[in-house]
C-alpha cells in the first residue's frame, strides 16, 4: 500500500511531466505561427507556409535555441530577397507569436 510520501511523490512527478508536455507543445505552436508569418514574407502559398512552419519547429528540435531559429529565418529572408527584418525585430514577433500561441492553447 503506496504511503502519504510515495502519493505525494507521484503526484509531483506527474505534474512535472504534464508541464513539461505543455511547455514543448506551447513552444512548436509558437514556432508553428512564427514560421507561417516567415513564409508570409517569403511570399509561400497555403501548402508551402505549412511546409516550411513544419521544417522550422523540426528545426528548432534539433537546434535547440530561439538564436538559431531567428538567424535562419533571416537568412531564409536574405536569400529569398525579401523585406529584412532586424535581430530585434525578429525577436519581438517570436514574442508576439509565443502570446497569441498561450491564448490559443
Amino acid at each position: 500500500m503506496p504511503t502519504i510520501m510515495d502519493t505525494r511523490e507521484r503526484a509531483m512527478e506527474d505534474k512535472y511531466t504534464h508541464d513539461l508536455s505543455a511547455d514543448f507543445k506551447l513552444i512548436s505552436k509558437r514556432n508553428r505561427l512564427y514560421g507561417l508569418w516567415i513564409a508570409q514574407n517569403l511570399n509561400l502559398v497555403e501548402h508551402e507556409a505549412e511546409s516550411y512552419a513544419r521544417a522550422l519547429v523540426n528545426f528548432n528540435l534539433k537546434c535547440p535555441g530561439d538564436e538559431a531559429m531567428i538567424e535562419k529565418t533571416r537568412q531564409d529572408l536574405e536569400k529569398k530577397g525579401a523585406k529584412t527584418y532586424s535581430l530585434h525585430q525578429l525577436q519581438k514577433k517570436l514574442s508576439h507569436c509565443m502570446e497569441d500561441a498561450r491564448e490559443q492553447m
